[in-house]
């Protein structure tokens, strides 16, 4: 949403905190290779402020010899920085590799020293598994930042070994430990049930009260086999948790999908997120992913302990650098219209005064808000683009009520918090029958809304993302919108209600 490469494209991205600066690093596609190949380099953004990043280009290139390069993390010891990624090297084998820094941007590989499975506790052979290769992904380690003393300890994307016939129900979240973050020792696995989920990609540890979790992303064809609460695919971040830093670690009680989405046959990858610490908080950063090599970074989020053994993601602070310059008037909203209106009277009744006040009469509807007169943006990370929207939804009966932005094409891309449903659902606006607008649902999260609500919502270019009450509900993407930003509407679905303090701001 936030940033993307101008020419190179983006995926999973690891930032290290260092001296007052921000330094992201991702995985990166050059335009030569595009279509060629897989990821060839990592490449490097610089922010003041986590919200405004200014491209520096790539710092590393894979070795020729490698099929490609897998996503990193970056320790510091001493004066010393040291980046681990992996490399598809020899061809079939997943390995972990190390490249030093002093500076963060001039980076030299290290030779002859290599992370690999022990084929005691991990799958490394070709002939063990049934899938490409054997996964030996990401050192994810433990305060990479705080300069802690030796031993270190690290998770990481790997397949158990000895698990009979379903071979393909192998991965685990691995463990393994070091004296100086470059020679590191396997420990046992982190989870006992090989069955939970198909990989614990990028894996992040952080802690809360002595309670440990481990964030990891995952996709999954039969996301409905690991996953209790979805019927269909499933994509996105999900955690595990334990008293003990080493395990075994488990689901928590209530729901392990910290961002992403589920359920649905067109799920794609949503979120590759991580943690960082700044200032005693946790911050959560993450890219939007898709089915192909288009990643963007998002907006960084408050990561808390809801409760014991249970996280929530909440809006940040920061993103206040976000705000620019509020749009609406006092015209903005009286000079609404129905987008469709066939009989004598119109399909809701609508008050304008202080607050805008819907009645239902039995059907659903879409107004058209009278047009913003926003930027609509420039070069690619020029964020006036973007807008903010926020309002308080009040609810007092009926099903739903949200909020839509017109697509450059005509589309409607809606997002409606149902009271009936208790869920937040993103879909297209579509004519129905009669007076009816209809509501094309593409995926929803659940989510209990309470009869009133303050909504913020930012959005800008293919992206959607939406908070009750600063806690974080659920995203929306789709590669094949280009969000029109000076045109907004309001949704009503069988709902009686309000609309207070209703202000939109455009990004800079």
């Amino acid at each position: 949403m936030i940033y993307t490469p101008s020419e190179e494209k983006l995926w999973d991205c690891w930032i290290f905190p260092y001296e007052k600066k921000y330094y992201l690093f991702h995985l990166s596609l050059s335009p030569a290779q595009l279509g060629k190949g897989g990821w060839d380099g990592i490449s490097l953004a610089i922010s003041d402020d986590l919200i405004h990043w200014k491209e520096y280009g790539r710092v590393f290139t894979k070795d020729p010899d490698s099929s490609w390069i897998g996503t990193g993390m970056i320790q510091q010891i001493g004066d010393t920085f040291i980046m681990n990624f992996s490399e598809e090297k020899p061809l079939g084998y997943q390995r972990i590799y190390f490249a030093t820094s002093k500076d963060l941007i001039h980076w030299k590989r290290v030779e002859n020293v290599v992370c690999q499975p022990d084929e005691i506790n991990y799958m490394g052979e070709p002939k063990d598994t049934s899938n490409t290769i054997c996964r030996w992904d990401s050192l994810g380690i433990v305060n990479p930042y705080k300069e802690d003393k030796p031993p270190y300890y690290a998770f990481l994307t790997a397949d158990k070994m000895h698990v009979g016939r379903k071979i393909n129900h192998a991965g685990t979240l691995g463990i393994v430990t070091s004296m100086d973050g470059l020679h590191w020792t396997c420990l046992p696995g982190g989870v006992e049930d090989t069955s939970l989920f198909p990989q614990f990609e990028v894996p992040c540890h952080v802690e809360f009260n002595h309670r440990h979790y481990v964030m990891f992303c995952t996709s999954s064809y039969l996301g409905y086999r690991f996953d209790k609460y979805s019927l269909d695919m499933s994509g996105g971040t999900f955690y595990v948790t334990s008293d003990n830093l080493l395990g075994p670690y488990r689901l928590p009680k209530g729901d392990f999908m910290l961002q992403g989405t589920r359920g649905f046959p067109t799920t794609g990858v949503v979120s590759v997120g991580r943690a960082i610490e700044v200032n005693g908080k946790v911050y959560y950063y993450h890219i939007w992913g898709t089915n192909g090599p288009e990643g963007w970074v998002g907006t960084i989020k408050l990561l808390e302990e809801k409760k014991p053994y249970e996280l929530v993601l909440k809006y940040n602070p920061i993103n206040e650098g976000l705000r620019g310059r509020r749009l609406d008037d006092k015209t903005f909203v009286s000079e609404l219209s129905f987008v469709k209106n066939v009989g004598v009277n119109p399909p809701a009744l609508v008050k304008e005064g202080k607050d805008l006040s819907f009645l239902s009469l039995g059907t659903s509807a879409a107004l058209d808000l009278k047009p913003l007169n926003g930027s609509l943006g420039g070069k690619l990370n020029d964020l006036s683009d973007g807008r903010i929207i926020e309002a308080d939804l009040i609810l007092d009966s009926g099903d739903a009520a949200g909020f839509y932005f017109k697509g450059k094409d005509g589309r409607r891309i809606a997002c409606s918090f149902s009271r009936s449903r208790k869920r937040l659902e993103f879909g297209y606006l579509q004519l129905g029958w009669g007076p009816n607008m209809m509501f094309n649902g593409l995926i929803f999260q659940h989510f209990a809304f309470k009869k009133t609500n303050h909504v913020r919502i930012l959005a800008r270019r293919q992206f959607i993302e939406v908070y009750s009450d600063d806690v974080y509900v659920s995203s929306f993407r789709d590669e094949t919108l280009s969000i029109d930003p000076n045109s907004l509407g309001i949704y009503l679905e069988d709902a009686d209600g309000k609309i207070k303090n209703f202000q939109v701001f455009e990004m800079k």
